[in-house]
């Protein structure tokens, strides 16, 4: 249990699907994986090919491939607590790497709901509003909606966390310094010249923490 807590972001702020479901079965994954080359960053790229393969799964619309896709998905939600877990407990987190995780879950949902849609528009599917059962609205539509209201929560969330995370640590200027720290680290590297990849992912977050 030790090892399992240190592995944990904040146990405060956990989910509780994240905290009694997926994360328990990433730290399975994380002792198999432990003494090994593989890097978080690599586990949020495998994390990225699971949702992918949801997706295409979901596109094909066969009944066979809608399940299997479930089980692909449930194993990209696995995978995605991997990546953090493993770098807390072997201490090789970048600055950068954080940044990647959430990019890779936004590239993860984007792959998913677009085989989504295109299962939607492949069985022609439709459903009525609620309260207005004669009208008639194509699936894709609300697969579009559920996608921007879920991305929308998911990008509120994460910033809320960030925020009661910091203050549950008295780092109530917690965005400040966040702006801060990648604002030197994306100099240090464009002084060194290196980087290209971490310096557009910075470049990025920067411009997304600013939204708020």
């Amino acid at each position: 249990m030790g090892k399992f807590k240190e592995s944990l972001k904040n146990y405060e702020s956990e989910e509780y699907a994240d905290l009694f479901i997926f994360r328990p079965l990433g730290h399975l994954v994380v002792k198999i994986v432990y003494h090994t080359n593989l890097t978080p960053n690599q586990i949020s790229l495998l994390s990225v090919l699971s949702s992918l393969t949801a997706g295409i799964l979901y596109a094909i619309g066969a009944k066979w491939s809608w399940i299997a896709a479930a089980c692909f998905y449930f194993f990209y939600c696995v995978l995605d607590c991997v990546d953090g877990q493993i770098a807390r407990l072997k201490g090789t987190g970048t600055k950068t790497g954080r940044i990647v995780d959430g990019v890779a879950d936004y590239a993860a949902h984007f792959v998913l709901y677009i085989g989504l849609i295109v299962a939607m528009i492949r069985m022609k599917t439709s459903f009525p509003l609620p309260f207005f059962p004669e009208s008639n609205i194509s699936g894709w539509i609300w697969i579009l909606a559920a996608a921007f209201t879920i991305m929308s929560h998911a990008m509120l969330l994460d910033h809320h966390r960030n925020l009661f995370i910091a203050a549950s640590k008295n780092k109530n200027d917690w965005e400040e310094d966040e702006i801060d720290i990648f604002t030197q680290e994306y100099d240090r590297l464009k002084k060194a010249g290196t980087g290209l990849f971490e310096r557009a992912i910075i470049r990025a977050y920067l411009s997304y923490t600013k939204m708020f």
